[in-house]
């Protein structure tokens, strides 16, 4: 029995580096002051028009976002699009790893599209998907 537990711990040893983290694997941080984004993004219309033409984009300049975790819809121009931005500092539980995380989200979706995280204290934090742009500037 003992050799299969030590078996076991060496096994998921080995698979730790390999496991990805979920959305749910992670806890906010609300223990400091919000830091202030500014930034624009662009939204390739066809997305959410499929008459659009090929190099269509929608684009919102002069954003404002703050790493609280307060979602910024997606509009065309008066128009909400389905899908929302999140800028958030969190921590992963499972590593005690503090992140800045920016994240998409489609509407009624629990889960990211997509994210990606850099440091908390970043000064310039983007992401590209080909068919969505996004670029922030701490203030």
């Amino acid at each position: 029995m003992r050799f299969l537990i030590i078996f076991y711990v060496a096994f998921m040893a080995l698979l730790m580096p390999t496991l990805a983290f979920s959305d749910n694997d992670a806890e906010a941080q609300d223990v400091r002051a919000a830091l202030q984004y500014s930034g624009w993004l662009a939204l390739k219309r066809q997305i959410i028009d499929p008459q659009a033409k090929e190099d269509e984009w929608l684009s919102m300049r002069d954003i404002s976002m703050s790493d609280d975790g307060k979602k910024l819809r997606i509009k065309d121009g008066d128009k909400n699009t389905p899908y929302e931005l999140e800028l958030i500092v969190i921590t992963y539980t499972q590593t005690d790893t503090t992140v800045l995380k920016l994240a998409l989200y489609e509407d009624g979706k629990d889960k990211a599209i997509t994210y990606i995280w850099s440091e908390p204290e970043t000064k310039r934090i983007g992401m590209n998907l080909r068919w969505m742009q996004v670029g922030l500037t701490k203030k």
